[in-house]
């Protein structure tokens, strides 16, 4: 299990940084919880619409919705469709604040998740290295969202086969957590767990 990003996004650090990171074959939810998904969809596009009118397609803020709602449909299980959605954020965002911004590595992050859940394992290290760098360099090397995305990279390298690789980008964020949350803190426990899991 992963922790999510919750951000300007809306999916990283209290959620992603919410639920768990789903694996590769799709999320399970109960049918409540999909019901407030495919409302949150309906009403995440329906903002992006009004934003889209009233600032145009390139403007931040239609790409801070857009991360939202692909968010959304990867929650949804509509991985082609997230991936979209979050493209198109990725090249707004790149276009306002450059290549080396937090906002795109946000943006990063959330789109490594959903190219891993497609099974597109060596494009979602790439691009989960590209979100690493860009968060080392903003945040230093103890920050949380540091720690999140080495935590996705490693799962990622884990599914290629790359152990050695997975253990060390897993054990390197359970003691960042350790040390910046604390030993009890949800995303040190599941940290924690993985990493035993991985040395069974």
């Amino acid at each position: 299990m992963v922790v999510l990003r919750q951000g300007v996004d809306g999916s990283r650090l209290a959620a992603r940084r919410g639920a768990p990171h789903a694996p590769a074959e799709g999320p399970t939810f109960t049918v409540p919880r999909v019901r407030e998904n495919e409302a949150a969809r309906v009403t995440q596009q329906r903002a992006l619409m009004i934003e889209e009118a009233v600032y145009g397609p390139e403007h931040p803020q239609v790409a801070r919705m857009l991360g939202n709602l692909g968010n959304v449909q990867r929650q949804l299980g509509e991985f082609e469709a997230a991936r979209v959605t979050l493209q198109r954020a990725l090249t707004i965002k790149e276009a306002v604040y450059g290549p080396e911004h937090p906002e795109v590595a946000m943006t990063l992050g959330n789109l490594g998740i959903v190219q891993r859940q497609l099974g597109e394992f060596e494009v979602a290290r790439v691009t989960q290295q590209r979100a690493l760098t860009i968060e080392e360099a903003v945040y230093g090397a103890e920050h949380p969202e540091v720690a999140i995305t080495l935590t996705n990279l490693g799962i990622v390298q884990q599914q290629l086969g790359e152990l050695d690789a997975a253990r060390a980008d897993t054990g390197r964020p359970l003691g960042i957590f350790e040390r910046r949350l604390g030993p009890d803190h949800p995303h040190t426990r599941q940290a924690r767990a993985k990493l035993e899991r991985m040395g069974e």
